[in-house]
């Protein structure tokens, strides 16, 4: 048969490599690279075992060359055809035989898997996903036969896994792990490389775990506070400490900071619309962030209207000056911010006002503290954007040297806890 050029007609997503195999920056794009590799093996297994010719035509319509062929299937001859790259892919699955498919592992599948699994998801949570599987691969529960992994050997993975790495782990990392390997069983299922997938199980009633505790994270007191803020308000040329001023002054998060609007903005009635937006990477840039329609916990709840007052109309006002015409209210370079390069700016400025540091998320610990009083959870709630009353335990510190009124507010809102309905 007429064998066609790999190098000529491979494109993966939409994007053709040729570029990237002429130039030789092939060895960068790791992911491209390995979706080459995969698909020149699945290339030569068809073309070993694929008599009939592949031909080639071409698609005024599209602008896209496709090929076909025939197989010889138990009903007869029938027409397959599509792009290089998809004819291939129909072809390998035509050929592999249930045989070889039962010898598919959770380290054979991944790379197809990621690709699955990338379709309809977000790019944050794929990174979740690679981020587990690293201490699933090389365990022995990554070199099983798929169709041969039981509810037992899973169990077993955990138990070796707790085993090893005794206390180690908060138990946040232990359900990523068990979500990534019910992805692969289902992405497997969905593949018929299996029929049925193994019943889920739970922490930590069917595994023996010793998680890591977590302590509660720390914030700042009244004096630390005060002084924090009066080192800021010189620094009126800077977005990172505008918004680090925004986030002491309302407890607000840095995603839906991130995500404040200039249309947001009710300067009239000092109320500002919260869209609750998350922050995640742009896989196609590779460096710079994006802000998608996401809301954290309960939508209902999430997206809500909140008094600012004029010193915080003042900073959002200040922010959107250093770059007018922009999306957001709290951008750099055009573009919204950095997670981890806010965290670095909020650091520093830290040190240079002479207090400890604590990530910027404790500043929603000091606001929710400081308005904390027992009796106004529903304000609370309205305002922070909670579902539920046990959230104003959960942010709650000691702000002050005395910790008698805290304690004792704590303890009022505990038993108003346990006599809600």
């Amino acid at each position: 048969m007429d064998k066609v050029d790999i190098k000529e007609n491979i494109i993966f997503s939409g994007f053709d490599l040729q570029p990237l195999l002429n130039c030789g920056t092939l060895e960068s794009a790791e992911v491209a690279f390995n979706d080459i590799m995969t698909f020149k093996k699945k290339e030569k297994y068809v073309l070993e075992r694929h008599s009939n010719k592949i031909s080639k035509r071409e698609d005024s319509r599209h602008s896209k060359d496709f090929y076909y062929t025939r197989i010889k299937a138990p009903a007869g001859s029938i027409k397959i055809s599509g792009s290089y790259t998809d004819l291939i892919i129909k072809l390998y699955d035509f050929y592999v035989p249930s045989s070889d498919k039962g010898s598919l592992t959770f380290e054979d599948i991944r790379p197809d898997f990621e690709k699955w699994f990338r379709k309809g998801r977000k790019p944050a949570t794929l990174k979740i996903s690679k981020s587990s599987y690293k201490h699933i691969k090389g365990s022995s529960l990554d070199k099983t036969p798929i169709c041969k992994i039981t509810y037992q050997s899973i169990k077993k993975f955990f138990n070796d896994f707790s085993a090893e790495h005794d206390g180690e782990y908060v138990r946040s990392l232990y359900e990523k792990l068990r979500t990534d390997i019910y992805n692969m069983l289902d992405y497997a299922l969905d593949a018929d490389i299996i029929s049925n997938r193994v019943e889920m199980f739970s922490f930590p009633k069917c595994i023996t775990v010793r998680f890591k505790q977590s302590e509660p994270s720390k914030t700042w007191t009244h004096s630390q506070h005060l002084a924090l803020c009066d080192f800021l308000d010189s620094k009126t040329d800077d977005v990172f400490s505008l918004l680090f001023q925004y986030q002491l002054l309302t407890g607000e998060r840095f995603e839906t900071a991130s995500a404040i609007m200039p249309d947001d903005i009710d300067s009239e009635n000092m109320l500002l619309f919260i869209h609750n937006h998350q922050i995640t990477a742009d896989e196609e840039s590779g460096s710079h962030f994006m802000v998608i329609d996401g809301t954290k916990g309960n939508s209902s709840h999430g997206k809500r209207e909140v008094p600012i007052l004029p010193e915080t109309l003042s900073i959002l006002r200040r922010a959107f000056s250093l770059n007018p015409g922009g999306t957001y209210v709290f951008e750099f370079n055009g573009k919204p911010l950095n997670p981890d390069t806010y965290r670095k700016h909020v650091k520093k400025l830290c040190e240079a006002a002479g207090v400890p540091y604590y990530k910027p998320h404790s500043a929603r610990n000091f606001v929710a503290s400081s308005l904390f009083t027992g009796d106004n959870i529903k304000e609370m709630c309205d305002y922070f954007g909670w579902a539920c009353s046990s959230m104003a335990l959960h942010y709650s510190r000691n702000i002050t040297d005395d910790d008698s009124a805290f304690r004792s507010s704590l303890a009022k809102m505990a038993h108003r806890e346990d006599s809600t309905p």
